[in-house]
């Protein structure tokens, strides 16, 4: 498998079933496999507050360039 198939996602165990919290790209009757960790929710930061570093975190960074936008043939190579 590699990793554009993978998938993070976080359910609840209720009843003797894992209920995933988001939907799965996934196909019916498609097997796969499970690593199940414990989440401790009164640690866990806030997704809004998650979210909100990442952006902070991107800003900071500084990723825009003074300079134009390079053509076709600098991108790709003419050989």
């Amino acid at each position: 498998m590699d990793l554009t198939e993978r998938q993070l996602v976080e359910a609840v165990y209720r009843n003797g079933v894992l209920k995933p919290l988001n939907p799965l790209n996934l196909q019916e009757e498609e097997q796969v496999r499970l690593i199940v960790e414990k989440l401790d929710s009164k640690s866990r930061p806030d997704r809004g507050v998650l979210l909100s570093r990442l952006r902070d975190g991107i800003d900071r960074m500084n990723f825009r360039s003074s300079g134009g936008y390079p053509s076709r043939d600098e991108l790709h190579d003419r050989d």
